[in-house]
């Protein structure tokens, strides 16, 4: 019995060990459910006749975003898409849509959240909620919001397989809310609420929707798996707007996802407003290379962040600011008032909180140098007006902005696009003795985002038809035909952000602690979940230790009795 004893040890600690390994290969494998819908319901919009589904999507995804940060409450439309398709095009007439006006115009998603990045045209929809309402509105009134956009995603998947791309769709659908992306979509089946996706053509205008859940199970005629689309065609399209469309769907090179903050007190200080640009490619792997933006500053602030634009997955970014830096040529030798650097693990637009903040004033400036390492060469974009293409871009004014190669500033061909955010001192509104205020009114003042349900278009507009719908083709599918890198995919089993050094000396300061308390909280939860996942993978660990170790036991006393018999 000595020797079955020790087969039963030996047995056991066997059984521990591959019990445990079982266990961690099937927590790391990680988290994503099998099933996922968001739980915001914003209404379903309806873009009737006008091709703007790259500006209607756009602001759903926003909307969906505002919601998921506290910004707005569930179920209510937040932005307007009529002035976030106004806001990309200058003008009324473009050559590109055949002489249409600004609200015929095909666009895309990358435009119009590049254009919101300095909160151009996103207003809201309870002020706008029309074409009409848009076309009148004065242009100031596409300054006037109180949002902006700080965070763009651009999942570049021509290189990943398509359990790679399911899987890295599914995690920025959790973290944004929603993912954009184009598609040529087929006939509807209303038996399983699945709908056809067509064959994709690069040159052709597809149409553009919203990806915001999925499910591993569901069947579709592709395969099984899907995710949960939510169009731009009205309630009376699909299952009240909604569809489930194959995980194997071709869909457009890019996915696209954005994350929206409103503050009233925030300046985004820009010299672009949408993203049409080119530029030249630099060696990304030997020196610094990047771009410089002097900024001048009007009226009193606090500058907290910077952002900064990248096409290089797994690249190192890192921004460097300076305040009345007297001679632009010695930058490179120069140390600078605050800083921040971090890792962007898709193309994309990212936002950085700085190390110090800079207290600035009027007449002051602001130079900030934009940096990217990366192991192959970076491409350094800048916007400028293309006559083929009416887009509102802004004016390239000589001092603004430079190209910045291993310590060499060279002039750029248009303004390159990152920006410097400050915080201003918050005013209270003043009224007079005199004005009556009531409560209604008294409540839109004090409340970040007031938005009311109205219709999107005049009753005397068609709506679209199933059929009509099924063969829109309505938004240019974006290629840059000037870029001529190579993108490298990644596989992006992990979507995460991670500050890596400071430049300078950390100072106290109060803002910078609030402005960590959501990262806080969300390290909080995370390590509340990582706590609750040991628990559980212990738990498996020593309940299938046990039923393994029984079940040996009883198998060595059934044969210790055999051998007696």
């Amino acid at each position: 019995m000595k020797i079955c004893f020790k087969k039963i040890t030996a047995v056991f600690l066997l059984a521990v060990i591959l019990t445990s390994a079982f266990a961690v290969i099937n927590v790391s494998a990680d988290e994503l459910p099998a099933k996922y819908v968001t739980d915001i319901k914003t209404p379903v919009l309806d873009q009737k006749n006008d091709p703007l589904c790259w500006a209607y999507s756009c602001s759903d995804q926003l909307n969906i975003n505002a919601v998921k940060n506290g910004y707005a409450e569930n179920g209510k439309t937040v932005f307007s898409a009529p002035m976030m398709a106004r806001a990309e095009f200058d003008g009324t007439e473009h050559r590109h849509s055949r002489g249409s006006a600004w609200y015929r115009c095909y666009g895309g998603n990358d435009y119009a959240l590049m254009a919101a990045i300095s909160g151009k045209g996103l207003l809201y929809n309870s002020d706008y909620p029309t074409v009409d309402d848009a076309l009148n509105a004065p242009e100031s009134a596409l300054y006037s919001g109180n949002a902006y956009v700080d965070d763009i995603r651009i999942l570049e998947t021509t290189d990943m397989s398509r359990k790679e791309r399911t899987e890295a769709v599914k995690r920025l659908i959790i973290e944004y809310g929603s993912v954009n992306a184009d598609v040529f979509v087929g006939d509807y089946n209303k038996v399983t609420s699945v709908a056809r996706i067509l064959t994709y053509d690069n040159s052709k205008a597809s149409h553009v929707i919203l990806l915001v859940g999925w499910d591993d199970t569901k069947y579709t005629d592709t395969g099984t798996g899907a995710f949960l689309m939510k169009n731009t065609w009205g309630e009376s399209w699909g299952d009240n707007g909604y569809a489930w469309i194959s995980y194997n769907s071709e869909f457009g090179r890019n996915f696209y996802a954005a994350n929206v903050v409103v503050d009233e007190d925030t300046r985004v200080l820009t010299h672009t407003e949408t993203i049409y640009a080119s530029g030249n490619s630099y060696d990304a792997s030997k020196s610094e290379s990047g771009a410089v933006n002097v900024f001048e500053i009007d009226e009193k602030m606090t500058i907290c962040k910077a952002g900064i634009y990248t096409d290089k997955p797994s690249s190192e970014i890192c921004v460097r600011v300076y305040k009345n830096l007297s001679d632009i040529s010695k930058i490179s030798s120069a140390s600078p008032d605050a800083a921040a650097s971090g890792t962007a693990y898709c193309e994309g637009y990212y936002t950085l909180d700085l190390n110090r903040q800079i207290d600035v004033k009027e007449n002051d400036t602001v130079t900030v140098l934009y940096l990217v390492k990366s192991g192959k060469s970076y491409y350094v974009y800048s916007e400028y007006a293309d006559p083929d293409f009416e887009l509102s871009v802004t004016v390239s004014i000589p001092g603004q902005s430079y190209t910045y190669v291993g310590g060499e500033l060279r002039e750029p061909k248009g303004n390159y696009i990152g920006t410097v955010i400050g915080k201003t001192e918050h005013k209270e509104p003043q009224q007079t003795e005199t004005e009556t205020v009531t409560e209604t009114e008294t409540e839109t003042e004090t409340e970040i985002i007031t938005v009311t349900e109205e219709t999107a278009y005049s009753d005397t507009e068609e709506p679209v038809t199933d059929t009509e719908a099924a063969i829109e083709t309505d938004t240019l599918s974006v290629t840059e035909t000037d870029k001529e890198t190579e993108y490298e995919g990644t596989s992006l089993s992990e979507i995460s952000f991670t500050e890596t050094e400071e430049i300078t000396t950390e100072t106290d300061n109060t803002d910078t602690q609030q402005a960590g308390n959501t990262d806080t909280e969300k390290t909080d939860n995370n390590a509340t979940a990582a706590i609750k996942k040991v628990f559980i993978t212990v738990i498996i660990i020593i309940v299938a230790a046990l039923v393994l170790f029984i079940l040996l036991v009883l198998a060595l006393i059934a044969a210790s009795k055999k051998k007696k018999v």
